[in-house]
């Protein structure tokens, strides 16, 4: 019985060695993989991007970059192989209204470059890029048709952001000679709109206001329905509407697109108490 006892102590004894369990060899850690898994190609033809982040502050001529040292190269022992590139996405000479593609996003691309207000860059030319094509053909003395021709796309070439009437005073311009209404800021021209103001016996009146009143929807007037109207004049405003043609239109106020005027109204670009001048 002495010899059991024995027996028992020495298995409990050798249990507690090891730790009441199986012996675990150290392994040394496996090696992270020397470069990350490669991401799929993103491609550049229908990625949509948004245009402009608001609110805007005026572009600055940008600081030069340092001079980069040269870093040499050695010689090539055979010169390199020329491979013909072929166009995928050649130019088109004209867009209008219902095309979509890279050439378009492009024309988007640098008419907001210039200020002309346009939500997203997507390749799509629908309503605000056109509306954003009248205006800048407006600006540059071009048929104001809105349609990206010949004329208007080479006038993009070498066209500078259109520049305010009052840089010393921020606010909002209405160019009644041109039909397009500027948001200024810190002396330069944010944003840039088409727009439509008073047809004969309805002109809108020049001269500096203030907006003393809004109303965050639609209004059903005698003379029209105003969409998000800012009122600067008596019962003239700038509101949105579902026509900007490219000529005096309105009852005496100033038509923005619905979309330019939810930007408005989105990012406090005319609050009331702003300075609206008319010229």
């Amino acid at each position: 019985m002495r010899d059991l006892a024995f027996a028992v102590g020495l298995l409990i004894l050798l249990a507690g060695c090891t730790g009441g369990g199986a012996v675990v060899a150290d392994v040394a850690p496996t090696a992270p993989p020397t470069s990350a898994p490669q991401e799929p190609a993103v491609t550049e033809s229908n990625r949509p991007r948004p245009a402009m982040d608001l609110p805007l502050v005026p572009p600055t001529s940008p600081t030069a970059d340092p001079t980069p040292t040269p870093t040499p190269e050695p010689a090539p022992t055979s010169p390199p192989a020329v491979r013909p590139v072929a166009l995928e996405h050649p130019a088109p000479t004209t867009m209008a209204p219902g095309d979509f593609g890279v050439a378009v996003r492009d024309l988007q691309e640098r008419l907001v470059e210039l200020g002309y207000w346009m939500p997203l860059l997507d390749g799509d030319y629908g309503p605000s890029t056109e509306q954003a094509v009248m205006a800048f053909q407006k600006v540059e003395g071009i048929e104001a048709d809105g349609v990206a021709g010949p004329a208007t796309l080479d006038a993009l070439t070498g066209a500078a952001r259109p520049a305010p009437a009052h840089p010393e005073v921020p606010g909002i311009e209405i160019d009644l000679a041109r039909q397009v209404m500027f948001v200024v800021h810190d002396g330069a021209v944010a944003v840039a709109l088409n727009t439509s103001t008073g047809r004969e016996g309805w002109r809108t009146r020049a001269g500096t206001f203030s907006i003393y009143r809004q109303i965050n929807g639609w209004r059903h007037a005698p003379l029209g329905t105003l969409y998000r109207p800012k009122y600067f004049n008596g019962g003239i405003a700038m509101h949105g509407s579902g026509s900007i043609p490219n000529y005096p239109a309105s009852h005496g106020c100033a038509r923005l697109s619905n979309a330019a005027m939810d930007m408005i109204w989105e990012h406090e670009l005319a609050p009331v108490g702003t300075t609206v001048t008319v010229y």
